[in-house]
């Protein structure tokens, strides 16, 4: 079978015993052998709004049957599943890639939070040798645009507690763009900072980040209090928002 370009009945001069699930051995000029259809490898989105593909050329694996196909570009499109299947839309980007062993394109400018299909070809000097398309076996989902980052937070009140309890400090901080999110939270964490021997009697290492207030609900809602910080210790603090999808 992989020597007959997928059965297509310009297709094949090999053995029957590679040839039979086509039919059997069939004889024609080498000049009506396509090239064989490419093999995805894998496809999926790692990045917002965007699409990666990998592939590698089709080669037959008979040495009677080949095709003289003077390599001319890649053929890549995609398709929004919620359209129907004649607006497959070029990816251009990846067209002029090297025919490599294995071919790597990052398809942008679609649509996040959008499923797709994806299909390449090989286009050859001569359009008659050409191959067929190979469509993915599923559409991926566009991940997300993620929100931008809040301001940094501020310190607005510095309260020591009744020992021994520490001391709290509220944080305020602005919110950034909400892009694709759907808020879920906001996350306040700290973490104590090194200090050398001579600021403290002993000197402290660094710690690492601990969520030290939580707000939901309401994304307007932007403070709350970090409580029972030890005193006598620098500490460091940074805020982020948590959406439903983990990627935005």
């Amino acid at each position: 079978a992989d020597a007959c370009a997928d059965g297509q009945d310009r297709c094949c001069s090999a053995t029957a015993a590679s040839c039979l699930a086509h039919g059997g051995p069939r004889r024609c000029q080498d000049g009506d052998i396509p090239a064989k259809p490419p093999t995805i490898v894998s496809y999926a989105s790692l990045a917002p709004a965007s699409l990666m593909v990998n592939w590698t050329p089709g080669e037959y694996l008979s040495s009677a049957t080949g095709s003289r196909c003077r390599f001319l570009r890649w053929r890549i499109e995609v398709l929004d599943d919620s359209l129907t299947w004649e607006n497959w839309t070029r990816a251009r980007d990846c067209e002029r890639l090297p025919r490599t062993s294995e071919v790597a394109c990052t398809i942008s400018g679609v649509e996040s939070m959008t499923y797709y299909w994806v299909r390449v070809a090989e286009w050859c000097s001569e359009a008659r040798r050409d191959s067929l398309f190979t469509q993915s076996a599923f559409p991926v989902y566009a991940r997300p645009l993620p929100a931008t980052a809040p301001s940094a937070p501020e310190c607005v009140l510095f309260e020591e507690l009744a020992r021994p309890l520490g001391f709290r400090v509220n944080l305020r901080w602005s919110s950034g763009m909400s892009m694709d999110c759907n808020f879920s939270g906001w996350d306040a964490e700290f973490r104590l900072l090194p200090q050398e021997a001579s600021l403290t009697e002993r000197g402290t290492a660094g710690g690492p980040w601990s969520i030290g207030c939580s707000v939901g609900d309401d994304r307007n809602l932007t403070d709350c209090a970090v409580e029972n910080l030890a005193t006598n210790y620098a500490y460091e603090f940074r805020v982020r928002e948590r959406c439903m999808d983990p990627h935005a």
